[in-house]
């Protein structure tokens, strides 16, 4: 996110490392302004690249060839019938039916793309059959993980992780709904990709005057808490 930071008057006359050994505060404010919602928006080249060329190509290939060692389970938004309905249990052993679907997934991919968080996640408890962080579930013993969301948003999850690329025809439900489950799951660089795109479907939504469109970015905004993204209202410049 693109900031500016002020510094208030000098107090101190020692070196600011020393000041901060010494835990001594040596200046009288400091000021942080996050100036994307004023319009001065940095380029996405500087938010990172997800993966190498060579990268999205496996990924892509993966997909195409359907490869998978385990599965995640999420929410079927669908309302015609009620065929493949689920029945579980949560970790205190209450049972629940709910619809769901199922997207099969090869574990080193999210291993190394998620990373950090999803390795945690599965270490959280080793040789118990499910484990619980947050509001994911990691099933060790039948390899299944479930992420309580919409079939559509998990689904591009999964393609983000592997491709590392939004697709441009991702509606704004979608990138809001991305942009909760990289807040909530730690992805940074796919927090940062959809806060990009946000910024251009608000853009386009001035534009064309969508006050829906607007409410839907705002909501994203607000539920993961980018206030740069809730205060712009206009369109945005980009730093080269």
């Amino acid at each position: 996110m693109a900031k500016h930071v002020l510094l208030g008057t000098r107090i101190t006359s020692t070196s600011l490392l020393q000041d901060y050994n010494d835990r001594i505060t040596n200046f009288t404010d400091v000021l942080e302004i996050e100036v994307e919602g004023y319009g001065v928006f940095a380029n996405a080249a500087d938010s990172g690249v997800a993966f190498s060329r060579a990268g999205q190509m496996y990924g892509r290939e993966a997909m195409r060839d359907g490869l998978a060692d385990m599965e995640i389970i999420c929410f079927d938004s669908r309302r015609e019938d009620d065929d493949d309905l689920d029945s579980r249990q949560d970790s205190d052993g209450i049972s629940f039916l709910s619809r769901t679907k199922r997207i099969g997934v090869l574990s080193k991919v999210l291993e190394t793309r998620w990373g950090e968080y999803y390795l945690s996640l599965c270490a959280s408890a080793p040789g118990v059959s499910g484990s619980m962080r947050g509001n994911i579930r990691v099933e060790e013993k039948s390899r299944v993980l479930f992420i309580p969301e919409r079939y559509e948003i998990v689904a591009a999850l999964v393609e983000w992780l592997y491709t590392g690329t939004l697709d441009a025809s991702w509606d704004v439900e979608i990138l809001g709904g991305l942009l909760s489950l990289a807040r909530a799951y730690r992805i940074s660089v796919l927090r940062r990709q959809t806060v990009l795109g946000l910024y251009e479907v608000l853009e386009k939504s001035n534009a064309e005057d969508r006050a829906d469109v607007r409410e839907i970015v705002f909501n994203a905004a607000a539920a993961a808490g980018e206030v740069g993204l809730l205060k712009r209202k206009g369109g945005h410049k980009k730093l080269r």
